[in-house]
């Protein structure tokens, strides 16, 4: 088997995958309030190196945040290279109300088809967050406390305080002395 090199001029954003790919991607909503989670789904299905290539990192917002990707790897080994697809299940979280742009994820691979590098790319897509519950996700410091008094009802309950005394117990009295010594008398009047 002969390998031959990669030809020059990678582009920057050459990911080290080589192969024959397609990417898609998928956005569970578009319209969000502060702290509401949206999950973002990539994928990249086709033949390829998929072990080669690198995770998929997003260009967000700052004012979202992005947690680490749910990755799920489906590929076997075929007489014609490995063939199958990698998913990446991102969950994002906006902290900030406003309309935001997202641009695209891309990136460039060796397509052995072609013999050329070519570019995978998502869409650009608009994040429109409304402010929704204010006080979602902030974090009180020195918090006051209240000056009236907060009002509950306990109506129908009763309360009651019941002591425990040692000598009430079934356990170390007489009886469970005696429900443990018993077969053992028992037993010695037999042999």
């Amino acid at each position: 088997v002969e390998v031959l090199p990669l030809p020059e001029g990678a582009p920057d954003y050459f990911n080290g995958l080589v192969g024959d790919v397609e990417l898609t991607f998928e956005v569970s909503k578009t319209s969000v309030n502060i702290g509401e989670a949206i999950d973002l789904d990539i994928s990249i299905k086709g033949l390829g190196n998929f072990e080669q290539m690198d995770d998929p990192v997003l260009n967000m917002p700052e004012s979202f945040h992005v947690h680490d990707p749910e990755i799920l790897k489906d590929t076997k080994v075929t007489p014609k290279g490995i063939r199958g697809e990698m998913h990446y299940k991102f969950v994002i979280v906006p902290s900030e109300s406003g309309d935001f742009e997202v641009q695209p994820y891309a990136f460039a691979f060796f397509n052995i088809n072609s013999k050329k590098y070519e570019v995978a790319s998502t869409e650009v897509f608009t994040i429109s967050v409304a402010k929704g519950d204010e006080d979602y996700g902030k974090v009180v410091k020195n918090a006051v406390e209240r000056s009236e008094p907060v009002q509950t009802s306990l109506t129908g309950l009763s309360l009651t305080k019941e002591v425990f005394k040692e000598e009430d117990s079934l356990f170390g009295g007489i009886l469970h002395l005696g429900g443990i010594l018993s077969p053992l008398i028992l037993a010695g009047g037999f042999l």
